[in-house]
């Protein structure tokens, strides 16, 4: 493993070393195509690390956005639970009634509100190894309590995905409209060990992000999109999940 961090460490020195590159695109998944791209890696949607066993995410100097640390469906009462909460409980958009999604960040014993009329809340149940998902209607009444992640499938997607971790740092400008970045920094981390994730979870620092709404696609349009279901941490609580190597 020594021999794959040297590896990404000069990768990432001789990207460094070029400047501002001309972005993929202009979307804001352009910061981290466009350094894949320098890499010489394949665009994947894998649940595999991104580079010789390394995860690799990229973050722009100033943002305050939280980290994706990986995407994890819930599970349920039925086939795809995700579809059932954006069934059941999402909210349209002020400005397009026809625009159904269920966006929101969920914590543990905080609850917090999801479009207008429902609350969700995350709840850590030792005995049953789970994380339960509990919904609650504007009197805060508990009214659903069926979604739920297993301990075993949370700590397989995080240590497959994550025990290790590069975060690549990067300015940006623009050129007659099209985004260029300079990737200028770069920490790696070691993973420590599941109960710590599940620790910063009852913390609040780990929380759920759902982010669901439709497709604009003419062929598809309507139908449910889902961006994924993501554990997310701010940066500056990597510390606690992972050793600085």
């Amino acid at each position: 493993m020594e021999q794959n961090i040297q590896d990404l460490i000069n990768k990432f020195n001789t990207i460094k070393n070029m400047g501002y590159v001309e972005a993929v695109n202009n979307d804001f998944s352009g910061i981290g195509l466009t350094f894949e791209k320098l890499l010489d890696k394949e665009v994947d949607n894998f649940p595999f690390p991104d580079y010789k066993n390394i995860e690799i995410k990229t973050k722009l100097s100033y943002s305050k956005t939280p980290i994706n640390l990986f995407k994890l469906t819930p599970e349920g009462k039925e086939f795809c639970e995700v579809r059932r909460l954006w069934e059941k409980y999402g909210y349209c958009r002020k400005n397009n009634k026809d625009n159904k999604c269920f966006n929101g960040r969920v914590f543990f014993g905080k609850k917090q509100a999801i479009g207008l009329f429902y609350y969700f809340e995350l709840k850590i149940d030792y005995k049953e190894a789970k994380i339960f998902l509990y919904v609650y209607n504007k009197n805060l009444k508990l009214i659903d309590n069926n979604s739920y992640w297993t301990f075993e499938n949370m700590e397989n997607a995080l240590m497959r995905k994550l025990k290790y971790f590069a975060l690549v740092k990067a300015w940006n400008t623009k050129r007659l409209s099209q985004n260029y970045y300079k990737y200028y920094r770069l920490d790696i981390y070691k993973m420590t060990n599941f109960y710590n994730f599940l620790k910063l979870i009852e913390e609040g620092k780990i929380f759920v992000n759902f982010s669901v709404d439709i497709y604009k696609n003419p062929r598809k349009i309507g139908r449910m999109h889902d961006h994924g279901t993501n554990f997310s941490i701010f940066e500056e609580d990597l510390k606690e999940l992972f050793i600085h190597i």
